[in-house]
């Protein structure tokens, strides 16, 4: 009885955890908007950052379009060329419908 008693507690001290455990402390409380720090420059300075960089976006933004915009002589043709086109088939196939007769009941 003896033995298993002794086995019995050697086999309990392998789980015996004896690392030192910290001092219970209490919950910290948020501090007070009065005592927290300010923000940093960085980020006080980040509405204007922001709408500076908008502003350089849309200056680019529109300076490529003025740059691309030359090549509206060539979209214009293209416009007049396919506008006659249109014409065109309208001379040939608008006659032959219009004699067409759709009644609806």
């Amino acid at each position: 009885m003896a033995d298993r008693a002794s086995a019995s507690l050697r086999h309990r001290s392998v789980f015996v955890d004896t690392a030192p455990r910290p001092a219970w402390q209490p919950p910290k409380r948020a501090r007070p908007d009065s005592e927290r720090r300010p923000p940093s420059a960085w980020l006080s300075a980040l509405p204007w950052l922001m709408a500076v960089a908008t502003a350089m976006a849309l200056l680019a933004g529109g300076l490529h379009m003025a740059r691309t915009n030359s090549s509206a002589p060539h979209r214009a043709a293209a416009a007049v060329d396919f506008q006659t086109y249109v014409q065109d088939w309208e001379r040939h196939h608008v006659p032959g419908l219009s004699q067409l007769s759709v009644s609806v009941v």
